[in-house]
Parts: structure tokens; C-alpha cells; sequence
């Protein structure tokens, strides 16, 4: 496999592991925020195929994002899995803040069902964990597949 269809595998891998949990802290939060469906929802408008879009657009955007996060090791000059994990945390932690915040001032006030207007702490705070989680899981996917960086 080549380097960018292992840093894919390695985005993919972590978009599916921060998944699992925030699905979870959504059944847990009867079924408020739910990031699959709100985020399918917000692109078709409706509840109708908001699943299969939401899925979509997250494993897409972990693909996406798993590029800019190859980046990291190179540039703070990580060689350990353990160096690789703590800058997943940190990475994610940012990553995950950015997006509650515009989830919860932005996207909330604007979304086109009503369930997914409401978008407060828990909500915010399963992003930044699933981010998180998200950015080790896919350091340290990055690490095992011997990337420090694209270039």
C-alpha cells in the first residue's frame, strides 16, 4: 500500500473508533446529539438518508483530516508511539474544542431539525472526547504504518 492510501486507512480507522463512544454518550443523552444524524441531517434537511450522509461526510472527513495530522510527527519531530499518542491528544483536544465550539454557537442556532438545536455541554464535551480519541487512534495507527509525513 502506498502513503497516502495507509494515511487514508489510518483517518478511517480513527474516524470509526471516535464513533463508537459518541454514539454511545448519545443513547446515554437520549439520543441528543447524535452526531451521524445531525450531521447527515444538516447536508439533505431531513431525518431521510441523514445516516448513510452522516456516515459519509464523517469517514470522508476523518480521511481528510488524518492528512493534516501526518504532518504533526515531522514537525515536533515524534519517533515513539508514545510521542505519536500525546500529540493525538493534544491534536485531537484542539480539534475536537474547534469543532464544539462552532458546533455549539453556529451549527446548533442554524440546523434544520429542531432535535439538534440544543447543543450543550455533553454534547460538546463527547466532540472534544471523540476527537480525542480520534487523534490517538490515528497517531497511533500512523505510527505502526511507519508515516512521519507525506512530504
Amino acid at each position: 500500500m502506498d502513503l497516502l492510501h495507509l494515511i487514508a486507512l489510518a483517518g478511517f480507522i480513527g474516524a470509526l473508533g471516535m464513533t463508537l463512544p459518541m454514539q454511545t454518550i448519545s443513547l446515554v443523552n437520549k439520543g441528543a446529539g447524535n452526531m451521524i444524524v445531525a450531521l447527515g441531517s444538516l447536508v439533505t434537511g431531513s431525518r431521510k438518508n441523514a445516516i448513510t450522509s452522516g456516515l459519509i461526510i464523517h469517514l470522508v472527513s476523518g480521511v481528510g483530516f488524518a492528512i493534516l495530522y501526518s504532518f504533526i510527527p515531522t514537525i515536533f519531530k515524534a519517533t515513539s508511539l508514545g510521542a505519536f499518542m500525546a500529540l493525538g491528544v493534544v491534536a485531537g483536544f484542539f480539534h475536537g474544542f474547534v469543532v464544539s465550539f462552532m458546533l455549539i454557537a453556529l451549527v446548533s442556532n442554524l440546523h434544520p431539525l429542531e432535535e439538534f438545536r440544543e447543543a450543550g455541554i455533553v454534547t460538546g464535551a463527547s466532540h472534544i472526547l471523540g476527537h480525542v480519541l480520534y487523534g490517538v487512534i490515528t497517531m497511533a495507527m500512523l505510527y505502526f504504518f511507519g508515516i512521519n509525513s507525506p512530504a
